[in-house]
């Protein structure tokens, strides 16, 4: 997972941090809750939950409000 995604995030040339965020936190949320339903089909119903995901998740999560705030607070100065 963070493997494949670091790579891409390198081919494309992305530099932009909050779109990087923004990529890992897709590509987490969509391993996280693949990871729960197929541990639901597999285990009638009960879903298989990874923590370490689940936490990866959260951190970009978090981290994108915190940058996003950030560049809003930035290009709110610039255009007073």
């Amino acid at each position: 997972m963070l493997a494949l995604t670091s790579a891409y995030i390198k081919a494309r040339g992305i530099e932009d941090e909050i779109r990087k965020t923004q990529i890992r936190l897709v590509s987490y949320a969509l391993s996280f809750f693949a990871q729960a339903a197929m541990g639901a089909v597999k285990q009638n119903g009960v879903p298989y939950i990874n923590y370490p995901g689940g936490d990866a998740v959260a951190k970009e999560l978090v981290s994108l409000f915190v940058k996003s705030k950030k560049r809003t607070y930035l290009l709110g100065k610039e255009t007073e």
